[in-house]
């Protein structure tokens, strides 16, 4: 758990209220950098982790896979107990209203009513003001934070504009004078046109049509802009802002959408003296001046002509003294990597883990994060099914690496499940001339260091090779049949660029397994099936890469010590096969049928086919692409073509 300084830090530092406690995990997700949550009766902005105090980390977090496809400096996790540190948060919105008397002011305005300094402190820990009671006795009646807040489509936020709401309707110039709003309720529709706000000039409005289009036409008459501002940064610039700030409930979806990074971080032996480097501040001290040069060679020549004498120094101080070739190989990767031109694909990414988990590439063995059996088909008994698999890999420890790399507000930015409206929108705005309008940008929260915060976790898995000498007849032999165009229909509709290789029969196949395993399992594994997650690996017709074809499912958890051990006891041969054979025969049958399994289309956008919340569908925590691209009858055959289903050969004799 962590401690949780709830307030804003003044310039000193100094000011400190009661701490609360908070996982650290949710400070990866829900409760990230920019989101609200509640302490005290307060909401409260969770602020930059540049706040946070530098601690002695004993137990690093190192990917370097992952820092370079960021092009990072490294990660740093939230702080825990052991580390006595705070996090800093900053009350928002800053308006609050008293539920008896609905007094609508912002909480400086409540606070100077105050002068006793026991009253204070206790109004910083929970605001509050006084109320007389009938026996004309003062009790305390604690504020409650307004539900109404502002933000734009830059991630800014600020309060909504209640004053200037309350006036919004009178055709002169906003009148001067000190003026008090009430915050009224009039229960007749049970809708948000219901709360009335009521200046002491006379002028009043309700709240109708605050979600409504016409809300940024009505902002813009009275003058309200977005102001620029984050909230939560640490010597915060206000920047001018043209985008229209548009209403939205404190507690809304859409007011936090974080953009997670997640790597299984597998100890590669090519990056193992780097590894050993990263936390070495001569090494940390060198890389600074050598990613400055403009070219590789340039880099090259400064590190073996001016800073050779550090090379000697290194040498010296990394275990098993490395030569200072080697040390200029790291040198060389960072740099490349640092001044790479364009993002590696998702595929690509993961291609270095396929290698290890099907056996073809080493990994470093001296490490405690990471431990393997591999089980090739040999191993697999005298089981028809077990000819479909090239291999079976027990991943008794595997550490997963999850970084906040930013958010967004209103609609999550390079969304799976949201990327065609973006198009859509970003389309319709440069017809109409919005283009500044539309787009949905995500905030970065990278910090200054050029680190993110990360968190890891510990747990275990099982990766299955399908037979790739299997595949490819198979996936000859569906041309011209109803699945294979139910399938490459999916092409007309407006997919993502990135997501168009993947509408493919294989990979159709690969993503339905996946599923129904995540359900069998959660029976057998004795995990739920919202602590089971899928990772796959899937590539087809690269002229200068192999073919993958591999589904990795896995959980994790905060502990140091991981998990318990029951997934990978399903994944030895005798108890996966059992597991997938049951798995199968599910498959044929929904509770849908015939609707289900003769659908050319359903789900978001059609991209399913055969896939229903009663066969296929699963936990949107356990899947990694929103539910979609799948398909039983790529694996057990339809009605019109029960033969050409991968599976069809084992289950329909």
């Amino acid at each position: 758990m962590t401690k949780f300084n709830d307030g804003k830090i003044s310039n000193d530092g100094q000011r400190r209220s009661p701490e609360n406690q908070i996982r650290q995990s949710q400070l990866i997700t829900p409760f990230g950098t920019g989101a609200l949550t509640q302490i005290n009766n307060q909401s409260v902005m969770i602020c930059d982790s540049e706040f946070w105090q530098p601690t002695s980390n004993e137990d690093p977090i190192v990917d370097i896979r992952l820092q370079s496809s960021l092009r990072a400096a490294g990660f740093i996790a939230p702080p825990t107990d052991i580390t006595k540190e705070f996090i800093t948060g900053v009350s928002f919105p800053q308006w609050y209203f008293g539920p008896k008397n609905r007094e609508l002011r912002t909480l400086s305005q409540w606070r100077a009513d105050l002068r006793n300094d026991a009253d204070l402190k206790r109004f910083d820990v929970k605001p509050f003001h006084f109320e007389l009671s009938k026996s004309n006795k003062r009790y305390r009646e604690e504020l409650i934070p307004v539900r109404l807040v502002c933000a734009c489509r830059d991630g800014h936020i600020q309060d909504f504009p209640w004053m200037e709401w309350a006036h919004s309707k009178e055709k002169n110039d906003f009148p001067r004078g000190t003026h008090h709003l009430k915050l009224k309720d009039n229960p007749l529709s049970g809708t948000i046109g219901d709360l009335v706000i009521e200046c002491s000039c006379t002028a009043k409005r309700n709240l109708q049509g605050v979600f409504d289009d016409s809300f940024g036409a009505t902002l813009s008459r009275i003058g309200v802009k977005c102001h620029g501002r984050y909230g939560w940064r640490k010597n915060e610039h206000p920047k001018q802002c043209r985008r229209q700030p548009v209403a939205l409930m404190r507690n809304a979806n859409n007011l936090y959408f974080s953009d997670i990074v997640g790597s299984v971080n597998i100890p590669m032996e090519d990056t193992a003296l780097q590894e050993q480097l990263t936390q070495n501040s001569s090494y940390q001290a060198l890389l600074k001046q050598v990613l400055k040069s403009a070219t590789l060679n340039e880099m090259k020549a400064t590190l073996s002509q001016r800073y050779a004498p550090f090379l000697e120094t290194l040498v010296d101080e990394i275990e098993n003294s490395p030569t200072p070739e080697k040390l200029i190989n790291v040198f060389s990767s960072v740099w490349q990597a640092a001044h790479a031109e364009g993002e590696q694909s998702q595929m690509d990414y993961r291609r270095d883990e396929y290698l290890v988990l099907t056996g073809a590439k080493e990994y470093a063995r001296n490490t405690n994060r990471f431990d393997m059996t591999l089980q090739p088909r040999e191993h697999f008994g005298d089981t028809k099914l077990g000819s479909a698999f090239q291999n079976i890999t027990l991943l008794n420890q595997l550490e997963v690496i999850s970084v906040l790399k930013g958010y967004s507000r209103i609609r999550p930015i390079e969304s799976d499940m949201m990327l065609e409206q973006e198009q859509i929108e970003r389309a319709s705005a440069e017809v109409d001339g919005r283009a500044d309008e539309a787009p949905v940008n995500e905030v970065s929260l990278r910090r200054t260091d050029n680190r993110f915060v990360a968190l890891k976790n510990s747990g275990e898995g099982i990766f299955i090779e399908l037979n790739s000498q299997l595949l490819r007849p198979w996936r000859n032999s569906l041309d011209g049949s109803k699945i294979f165009a139910n399938i490459v229909r999916k092409l007309s509709i407006q997919v993502p660029e990135n997501r168009k290789p993947l509408i493919d029969p294989t990979y159709y196949m690969l993503h339905t397994l996946s599923h129904i395993l995540l359900r069998e399992l959660s029976f057998a594994s004795g995990y739920s099936s919202s602590a089971l997650k899928e990772r796959l690996y899937f590539s087809s017709g690269q002229a200068d890469k192999s073919d993958m074809a591999g589904i990795l499912i896995y959980t994790s958890s905060a502990d140091s010590e991981g998990t318990l051990g029951g997934l990978v006891r399903q994944g030895i041969p005798d108890n996966f096969f059992k597991t997938l054979a049951s798995a199968l025969e599910k498959a044929r049958w929904c509770s849908y049928d015939p609707t289900c399994i003769d659908s050319s289309g359903q789900g978001r956008d059609s991209l399913n086919i055969a896939a229903c919340h009663a066969c296929a569908l699963v936990a949107e925590t356990s899947c990694e692409i929103g539910n979609v691209f799948l398909d039983r009858g790529i694996l057990v055959g339809t009605l019109d073509e029960p033969d050409l289903g991968f599976f069809s050969p084992y289950i329909n004799e």
